[in-house]
């Protein structure tokens, strides 16, 4: 009697109680005895709290606000096969036995560039090359290339980096900059962005890395020249984790039990830019600024209704850093924007109260469990091999998704067959992200994402197959660009689900971070290597980071449960949520 008339006291006695839990509440509402009782007896979750808001207009709003933050730079990244093409170009030649006769004909970006100090003018949209002397082929050798400049009239030449930069005839290596700087720019934002996120929180962020991204593509917008658009890729890097991580996880933490759900479906929205992409060249422009006016319109429409609606920092954020006071005024704010009622809420606000005075009971014991964690961790990693030797094979198979993903994206304009077909058919791989969770449910997913590995391979070893052999793919090349992409989306997704099977959850957000760390440092290397003179080796690359992965997915051992324990026997109480879980899909992206 003495301890309930204790705790009794201790909670009429804390910080003041909000408006909503005064003594005329209706009896549907906790009483204050009731929340001793619960108190008392079983413990309440952050989750559990989350899922007693009630979903309502609120998260429409908040949906629609990220989704177009989170689409807006991939009308960018996944196009920048686009930004990269060469345009087709026609040539001008003279006959030196008859010097009065000129005649034009298509000619190859290598032909216009293997003449000796060529004299290059600039002229509006058009590059013209004069030289003296420069032998075409075996039946014209003896003719003279006097002219060359770009076909604008082909659906393939369009006003990108190689004709706004004058690039025609740049190195290869200078091309794959673009998109090693953009992945370097990532690579060094993801060591500094999520441990601000967890400190100061995700709403500022998210105001941050939009205003980023509206600064750096304005400026590619207006400014043309090389130097600042290779710093501006290296920027819009940077700002990306932003979006994809901290971003995400402020939608998410919004939205616990339908992670899996809104997950896939903007997955499948993201993707769906690769294949709505040709047909905005085809039917609206081929100056591709188009693209970086629909990114900038995206971002400039989510932060504008970011600020109108005022939307709160996350409440899961809040609650976890014990932040009471903002998250009833979090709380507010979503039944102002969501149309709730008082009712409607005040069960939020009752098991807030009473995690509140749970969590005041368990804050000495849960420091000591810390220490001894972080004491402990190194010597327990040691004495489980299992969670070290998958920690190796979930790195590589990371790094070959990643690889894979961003190889085939750059490389693929330089495939036989149409860029635009190419482009489109693949881009329906996006559906594979719809079926990641429920795949993933029913199967096992080791073996799942081992056969999601297996069907790159084999359509990668196909296309290699052809190409060695002579034989022109070009009919059904799309469709082994699809096989390719859709095993390559999948194991995207189940790389992620069947990490947190492999792995305790209080180390799961250390091997989230060497596994991403190590994958963004070699997909640095995609874009150069789809760059290289022999094109032959960006394919074989591929093949070898597909089979590399089947056979790290296959190798991949479950951890025992003496393993768990040895890990996780001072966190009991640490639970893997599939928000844990779905939010981590974007790491990679």
């Amino acid at each position: 009697m003495r301890t309930t008339q204790s705790r009794g006291q201790y909670l009429e006695s804390s910080r003041p109680t909000s408006p909503l839990l005064t003594s005329d509440q209706p009896s549907t509402l906790f009483t204050q005895q009731q929340m001793i009782s619960i108190s008392m007896g079983r413990e309440v979750s952050i989750d559990e709290i989350q899922r007693s808001i009630p979903h309502c207009r609120f998260h429409y709003i908040l949906i629609l606000i990220h989704l177009l933050l989170y689409v807006s730079t991939s009308f960018i990244v996944y196009n920048f096969a686009y930004f990269q093409m060469s345009p087709r170009y026609k040539c001008t030649f003279t006959d030196p036995s008859s010097p009065e006769f000129l005649y034009t004909s298509e000619c190859t970006k290598e032909q216009i560039c293997s003449a000796d100090s060529p004299n290059q003018v600039c002229m509006g949209d058009k590059s013209i090359n004069q030289v003296n002397s420069i032998e075409i082929t075996e039946q014209n050798k003896n003719h003279k290339l006097i002219k060359w400049d770009i076909q604008w009239d082909s659906t393939h030449s369009l006003k990108n980096w190689i004709t706004w930069l004058n690039l025609h005839c740049a190195d290869n290596y200078k091309i794959g900059m673009f998109g090693s700087l953009y992945f370097a720019g990532f690579l060094i934002s993801c060591l500094i962005f999520p441990p601000l996120s967890d400190k100061y929180g995700r709403k500022d962020l998210f105001l941050m890395g939009g205003l980023s991204q509206l600064i750096v593509i304005s400026i590619m917008l207006l400014d043309k020249s090389i130097e600042i658009q290779l710093i501006m890729i290296f920027s819009l890097g940077f700002a990306q984790p932003v979006k994809s991580m901290i971003a995400y996880t402020h939608l998410m933490e919004f939205l616990p039990g339908r992670e899996s759900k809104i997950s896939g479906v903007f997955m499948f929205l993201d993707g769906l830019v690769i294949v709505i992409t040709p047909f905005l060249i085809h039917l609206i422009s081929q100056d591709l600024n188009m693209l970086l006016f629909i990114a900038l319109l995206f971002n400039v429409v989510s932060l504008v209704l970011f600020l109108i609606t005022r939307i709160p920092e996350s409440t899961k954020y809040l609650i976890q850093n014990q932040k009471y006071i903002a998250f009833e005024k979090a709380i507010q704010r979503v039944k102002s924007l969501g149309g709730l009622s008082d009712q409607q809420i005040a069960k939020t606000f009752a098991l807030l109260k009473i995690y509140e005075l749970q969590q005041r009971t368990k804050v000495v014991i849960d420091q000591q469990l810390n220490n001894t964690w972080n004491k402990n961790s190194i010597e327990r990693l040691k004495g489980a091999k299992n969670i070290a030797y998958n920690l190796v094979l979930m790195t590589i198979s990371w790094t070959c998704v990643s690889f894979s993903y961003f190889m085939i994206s750059f490389f693929i304009k330089y495939l036989p067959g149409d860029i635009y077909e190419n482009q489109s058919v693949s881009g329906l791989s996006a559906f594979a992200f719809l079926f990641a969770g429920p795949i993933s449910r029913k199967l096992d997913n080791k073996i799942t994402l081992t056969l999601s590995f297996l069907i790159a391979t084999l359509a990668s070893l196909t296309m290699v197959v052809f190409m060695q052999l002579g034989i022109s793919p070009e009919d059904g090349l799309s469709i082994f660009i699809l096989l390719i992409r859709c095993g390559v989306n999948l194991a995207f997704c189940l790389v992620f689900v069947i990490h947190t099977q492999l792995f305790p959850p209080n180390f799961l957000a250390t091997s989230y971070g060497i596994c991403n760390f190590f994958c963004r440092s070699v997909t640095l290397f995609a874009p150069i290597i789809a760059e290289v003179e022999d094109k032959s080796i960006p394919m074989y690359t591929l093949l070898a980071a597909c089979f590399i992965g089947t056979l790290s997915s296959f190798s991949l051992r479950q951890m025992t449960e003496k393993e768990e324990t040895l890990i996780t026997s001072d966190y009991p109480s640490i639970s893997n949520t599939p928000r844990d879980r779905h939010m981590s899909i974007s790491l990679i992206k």
